[in-house]
Parts: structure tokens; sequence; C-alpha cells
């Protein structure tokens, strides 16, 4: 069950920095073991929604946040990244969550967010018992529509930050465009 949402989607919401998820938080890889968002590697397996229930991790991109949400299970993320809720099902914001806590931390938490190899049945992995989005998901539903997140946008922005494939970009800017909306990333 959740609150009632008083947003419309995350594409019309000052939001968002590029990372979204704990780096201690847990990642189900596709053979069902666990690891810790922070150790997730250029390559790796990792479960994902979709027929075929397999994505391979591209680049993490990692920043940093004050204020997260926490819901059962342990999960820690940002308070607009969609999850999907078994409930409602629904895909929904965490801040909407009924069972969710808002934390202030008093330092930056490490926070990150996935790009997955091109895989055009899924748009979501799973972490911490959740399905949570990942970039350049390409999914028409309402509340995962989003013009850089959602979709290649995103994808040549790290490829340009990140030509060497190395797999991980730290400390991105994000560029707002004049509605306010994130639509690009720089160093």
């Amino acid at each position: 069950m959740i609150s009632e949402i008083n947003y419309n989607n995350y594409s019309t919401q000052q939001y968002g920095g590029g990372g979204c998820i704990d780096g201690n938080c847990q990642v189900e890889m596709d053979d069902g073991t666990k690891k810790l968002v922070k150790n997730i590697q250029i390559g790796d397996r990792v479960r994902v929604n979709g027929v075929s229930k397999v994505g391979i991790i591209r680049c993490s991109v990692l920043t940093h946040s004050k204020q997260i949400v926490t819901l059962p299970n342990g999960l820690c993320i940002t308070h607009k990244h969609p999850i999907w809720s078994d409930t409602d099902s629904t895909w929904i914001f965490p801040m909407n969550h009924l069972d969710q806590k808002t934390i202030e931390l008093n330092v930056r938490g490490d926070m990150y967010s996935f790009l997955l190899e091109p895989n055009e049945d899924s748009c979501a992995m799973m972490i911490n018992g959740y399905w949570t989005v990942y970039l350049a998901h390409n999914n028409k539903h309402k509340l995962l529509q989003h013009e850089f997140y959602g979709t290649q946008n995103v994808r040549n922005a790290i490829e340009r930050l990140d030509p060497n494939r190395i797999g991980r970009i730290e400390n991105i800017k994000v560029i707002r465009n004049s509605s306010g909306s994130v639509c690009d990333y720089e160093i």
C-alpha cells in the first residue's frame, strides 16, 4: 500500500544527481548470490525483470546524497528513484511507500546508479528484494519516463565520460534544462 502520490512522473521534477542507491545495499546476481552495490563491477551479471532475467553491468555512476529513504528489507535509496510495489502492482517512488523512513545523513553517503548493456525486455534490477529501475531503461510506463535517465541520452553521456570502458564514473555534475529537469552529465 502506498501513500498519495503528489507527482505525475519523474521527468518534470527537479531531482537527482546520478547516484540513487546506497553502496551497502545488495544486488541479486544472475546466479542468486548477492553482492554489495559498491562492489558491482563492469561485466557483472545481475538479475533483471523481463524475459532474459540476466543483465550485464556496463557502468556504475557514483555520487553523494545527504537524504535517503529506507524501506523494509534494508533498501536505502533516494526518494524519487522508482521501485516496483508488489502490493500495488505498479511503479512508485520510495517516498510514497507507506513503510518508508526519510533519513538525513550527517555526511553525504555514497550512492550508485547503474547502466546495463542494452536489453530491450527489462528495465529493473533486483536490489534488496525490490525491482529498481536502471539507467537508459526505455520503459514507457508513465512514472518511469524521463527524457534523460530513461533514454539513450544517459547512455550517450556515460559513453562520452567513460570512453575507455573503465566502468565507474565518480563525482559527476548534472546539467539541467530550463524547466529544471536533468538533461546531461559533466565531470
